[in-house]
């Protein structure tokens, strides 16, 4: 086994352990969104298992790749920041933070490919958490539930429109970034 791919294998493991480890501490410590099973619709789970993804898979095309390391920084930076009201934790750093670092080590140890177009990552983002966004409506409207206490996320459209949006600018500077780099990775 080649040392990229050794790599690939040891951090798809971590990313299913440690996923798993905190769906289990959350519904442990009962935390809402585990016990009312109202976290399959989280961006956070979502983006877990994609990460997963990209790693196991053998030669995922750069755009996922890319998509999927917008996602997770994506969800430390913003959705810990401001979406959830709280600080970015260790645990929250460590889960997607750790997630989008591990990517960028595997890419640089040549493990995935993380050249994309800039468009087709943004495309392929914005759909990625559109469809996130859509998944938590409907959770949300059959379950009469709120997902997120947040007041800027009362209302559908921010994150029908402006989350979308946002992760595909994130994706296409990172893919902008990764071609003006590609010597490096």
């Amino acid at each position: 086994m080649s040392t990229s791919r050794a790599l690939c294998s040891a951090v798809g493991i971590f990313v299913v352990i440690f996923a798993l480890a905190h769906v289990l501490s959350c519904h442990a410590r009962r935390v809402e969104k585990a016990s009312n099973a109202g976290y399959c619709c989280t961006l956070t789970l979502w983006t877990l298992v994609a990460t997963a993804i990209v790693i196991a898979v053998p030669r995922v095309p750069g755009a996922a790749v890319t998509s999927v390391l917008a996602a997770n920084v994506i969800v430390a930076a913003l959705y810990y920041s401001m979406v959830n009201r709280g600080p970015v934790t260790g645990e929250s750093f460590l889960l997607h933070g750790g997630c989008a670092l591990a990517l960028l080590a595997i890419a640089a140890a040549g493990g995935v490919e993380l050249q994309a177009s800039p468009l087709v990552a943004a495309i392929l983002t914005a759909s990625f958490m559109l469809l996130n966004v859509l998944a938590q409506l409907w959770y949300e409207n059959k379950t009469r539930a709120i997902l997120y206490p947040a007041a800027m996320l009362q209302h559908p459209s921010w994150r029908l429109i402006a989350l979308p949006m946002v992760g595909a600018a994130a994706a296409a500077l990172i893919a902008r970034q990764t071609q003006a780099y590609a010597h490096v990775l």
